[in-house]
């Protein structure tokens, strides 16, 4: 399949006073999905939304606090940023939206309709019901995007060696999520509080069947997976940064940040992406970001030696 990204930008500077820079700009991101299968079984993923809302303000501050030998600078800043949609969210649409020609069947130890080992099953036993996992997008599919703001003070220790101190903040905002949309609760709820959507039943035997959806939306489906540009994450930190500019041979650089990082949104990243533990409820997977790094220390260094050769 084809898709396209399109963008574009202007950026300006104004010295507004010997001590005031403001710097300001405007992005705009267009997104265009690939094509959908008009005939797909699953009328959710016969045609892709493309987001056209993609307006990303810029805006930055430099004020010079104070002059002299070692100066003393503040820096503030903010911005939208929007994020390229994952294009295997299309594919798995795509590629798993409910054609027959390609399904899976599973049955149950003891099962009637399952050949008996090494036989091979060949078609689906007469009286089958075929019913299908599929993978979708939401029709309101969103951009992901999030609002970067940072201020910092920066002071002046010798000529060529400074120490900035800073607070760092990013909320993100329709971050995408796979939730079941197929299963409706049967009532009954678990011990801790979240509703109950299918049943376990003992055959004669004594195997446990598992039945996850005893209710279905669309009964010619089971389990289906829908992206959804649900998910929030709210990141904060601290940071202090030491910078030596490069001279007599060598610059370097070292910072601490101090972070905290929360979201609602199962990471779907991976070759098996998580979904919603509570398909009714996004905030009961509300905790630490899997990429909450409390502490983070980075230090670095360029250097250019020096050697003399006597002839």
């Amino acid at each position: 399949f084809n898709a396209y990204f399109l963008n574009g930008f202007f950026q300006d500077e104004w010295k507004l006073t010997r001590r005031l820079k403001v710097s300001a700009g405007m992005r705009y991101d267009l997104y265009l999905p690939p094509g959908a299968s008009r005939d797909s079984p699953l009328e959710f993923s016969r045609k892709f939304k493309t987001d056209t809302n993609n307006l990303g303000p810029r805006l930055g501050l430099v004020y010079l606090l104070r002059e002299g030998r070692y100066r003393t600078v503040v820096r503030a800043g903010g911005g939208v940023h929007y994020d390229p949609p994952m294009l295997r969210l299309y594919r798995r649409a795509t590629q798993n939206n409910g054609d027959p020609r390609f399904f899976s069947a599973t049955f149950q130890a003891g099962s009637l309709l399952g050949p008996e080992f090494p036989n091979r099953l060949g078609t689906l036993p007469q009286g089958s019901v075929l019913a299908r996992d599929v993978d979708a997008v939401s029709p309101d599919f969103k951009t992901m995007y999030a609002l970067h703001s940072n201020v910092q003070l920066e002071q002046a220790l010798a000529e060529d060696l400074s120490v900035t101190v800073g607070y760092l903040r990013s909320i993100a905002r329709h971050i995408p999520v796979y939730r079941n949309i197929n299963c409706r609760p049967t009532g009954g709820t678990l011990a801790d509080g979240r509703p109950v959507y299918g049943s376990l039943s003992i055959n004669a035997i004594g195997n446990v069947n598992v039945n996850p959806c005893t209710d279905r939306q669309f009964p010619e489906f089971r389990t289906i997976l829908m992206a959804e540009a649900s998910g929030n994450l709210n990141y904060q930190g601290l940071f202090i940064q030491l910078n030596k500019r490069y001279s007599s041979g060598f610059q370097l650089g070292a910072s601490y940040t101090f972070s905290t990082a929360r979201d609602d949104a199962p990471e779907s990243n991976g070759p098996d992406p998580l979904v919603l533990s509570d398909p009714s409820n996004r905030t009961t997977d509300l905790g630490r970001s899997w990429g909450d790094v409390k502490q983070t220390f980075r230090f670095s260094m360029v250097a250019r030696p020096s050697v003399r050769t006597r002839s």
